[in-house]
């Protein structure tokens, strides 16, 4: 998944979130062009929709919240 976001240009990685039992990570991405949000499941390999991403929570600490870097 880094693969697509690093050599895809229009997807931006916003903050990981993770599975209310566990460490699963969820990571939460932004089309840039349509502005469109992404879940993908790191664990499972495989895209979610809205409804199952809720499922997860978001990562309070800020350890893993991506910013955007001026380019």
């Amino acid at each position: 998944m880094s693969k697509l976001i690093n050599g895809n240009h229009e997807w931006e990685h916003l903050y990981t979130q993770f599975k209310q039992s566990g460490k699963e990570p969820v990571l939460c991405m932004v089309n840039k062009r349509t502005k469109k949000l992404a879940y993908f499941d790191v664990t499972l390999n495989k895209m979610l929709s809205k409804k199952e991403a809720l499922l997860y929570r978001a990562d309070v600490t800020g350890l893993h919240v991506v910013y955007s870097q001026a380019r």
